[in-house]
């Protein structure tokens, strides 16, 4: 698992020049997609079905969307994810090293998947579900108070404060 952020975005932003700047203050603007644009990168370490992966964010997400909009709403985001990871222009099978690449911008999440190392390059306009609750929850699965890895949030974190200490 990884994210990617335009450091140049990061240096844009008004907390960037914060003497303050705490965890806490850096976990709200990564909760946020609208003020920081990012890629959350999922590789697979071993032979699994693609709905089980879309099962796991979906599992993660559900309890983030439930009090913020309907239940028919979020059935229906479910499945345009489901949709989106099983189309049949990926195949079924997933092997050890694929990549999921969720693009999060803003109320937007773009799609991709590869067995290669280039799947940057395969976001497409098409591939994407527009919801602002959808990828603030998305945001919160890996960045907020109950994330599905500690390290990957905590290294973001300090990959955060780093690059701000490193501008003096």
């Amino acid at each position: 698992m990884g994210t990617y952020v335009d450091k140049s975005v990061i240096k844009s932003l008004p907390i960037y020049n914060d003497s303050k700047l705490d965890h806490e203050v850096i976990q709200n603007v990564l909760c946020n997609p609208i003020l920081l644009p990012r890629i959350i990168r999922i590789v697979t370490n071993w032979n699994i079905p693609t709905y089980l992966v879309t099962k796991g964010i979906t599992d993660a997400i559900r309890p983030r969307l439930t009090n913020k909009i309907s239940n028919e709403d979020v059935i229906e985001l479910e499945n345009k994810l489901h949709s989106l990871m099983n189309s049949n222009d990926y195949g079924e099978a997933l092997n050890v090293g694929v990549e999921f690449l969720l693009f999060v911008k803003g109320d937007t999440m773009y799609y991709s998947r590869s067995s290669n190392k280039s799947s940057f390059e395969n976001i497409h306009e098409e591939k994407k579900i527009q919801h602002k609750e959808f990828c603030f929850a998305l945001c919160d699965v890996y960045y907020g108070n109950d994330v599905v890895s500690t390290d990957h949030k905590y290294n973001i974190i300090e990959g955060f404060v780093q690059l701000v200490v490193d501008k003096k």
